[in-house]
């Protein structure tokens, strides 16, 4: 069972009630823990397990009378199609990033995180190992992401979740990842998209799903950032990481540095290397900024000395 639909005019009043005078609905407990290092004394974050619970109680006329009310939401798929509706009052997102893990994955904190998992290595190689990294990752991201934004237009009902890529334990023989040729860095388009029609609720031809999504690689271009979700990047990264390490300095990935590569550690420490001077650059920043301006004196991100 998923979450319960919350009571948003109640968590309103609650949130009143613990002296916060902003209430500003996040998707998820991930983004209330990064958002709240940044959130001002009086802004309360309320966890709506979705977007589509934030989008509707912002279009709500019992809550859209009440003062100093917001929604931050991923705008994923919506971005590339521009399907998004962009007319809701009080809704902020990034422009430029599908999610909450491609932001931080834009950002200085994955060298930053790299470079203390690689702390053996010189600054500017640990630097190129994670750029080589991540760009590899982020291209098998969005050959995914083709899969996914398919779904997404058609419906198809692919259940995702089944589709496991994550390895576990073995940083070797990587059994739990076969979508990707390891040897070769590749998607096998083939084997995912008849392991993806074998979890669909519609009866689904593999060769029908590989036409569909060569007829959206003509739409949209191969490879745009917008195309990934930053849990895939997060997740290829985390699997790719020692074949990549081996090409880059012809080694095999240390012991010290294989605990990183794990999807769940990998995401803690980015989180934790994020810096607000990070969030500046964000097109996420300069619109909570500008709906600062429009509804003074509520105020959602706290003021911190920006260097330079």
């Amino acid at each position: 069972m998923g979450e319960p639909k919350p009571n948003f005019v109640a968590e309103y009043y609650m949130v009143q009630v613990y002296g916060k005078d902003t209430f500003v609905m996040v998707e998820g407990e991930t983004d209330e823990e990064i958002w709240g290092d940044f959130a001002s004394e009086k802004c309360g974050l309320f966890p709506s397990y979705g977007k589509e619970n934030i989008i509707e109680a912002l279009t709500r006329s019992d809550l859209r009378q009440l003062p100093g009310v917001a929604g931050i939401i991923d705008l994923d798929y919506t971005l590339i199609t521009q399907s998004f509706d962009r007319d809701i009052p009080n809704l902020l997102y990034d422009n430029r990033c599908p999610d909450l893990e491609m932001i931080l994955l834009q950002s200085p904190a994955l060298k930053m995180s790299m470079r203390c998992a690689l702390n053996g290595e010189e600054i500017d190689t640990a630097d190129r190992f994670t750029d080589t990294l991540y760009t590899l990752s982020q291209k098998l991201a969005a050959e995914f992401g083709y899969f996914r934004l398919l779904n997404e237009l058609e419906d198809y009902g692919i259940n995702f979740k089944k589709f496991n890529y994550r390895h576990k334990k073995d940083y070797i023989n990587f059994r739990d990842a076969d979508f990707i040729d390891v040897e070769k860095l590749q998607l096998r388009h083939n084997w995912t998209a008849t392991r993806l029609t074998g979890s669909s609720q519609q009866s689904l031809d593999s060769g029908d799903l590989l036409q569909a999504i060569a007829a959206l690689k003509r739409k949209y271009s191969p490879g745009a950032t917008q195309l990934c979700r930053g849990k895939d990047v997060l997740a290829i990264m985390a699997y790719i990481a020692p074949r990549v390490y081996q090409q880059h300095f012809d080694d095999a990935l240390p012991e010290s540095a294989r605990e990183l590569f794990d999807e769940a550690r990998l995401a803690i420490e980015l989180r934790k290397a994020y810096e607000y001077i990070y969030f500046v650059d964000t097109s996420l920043y300069q619109r909570i900024r500008d709906w600062q301006c429009a509804n003074r004196p509520y105020r959602i991100i706290r003021d911190f000395p920006v260097p330079g």
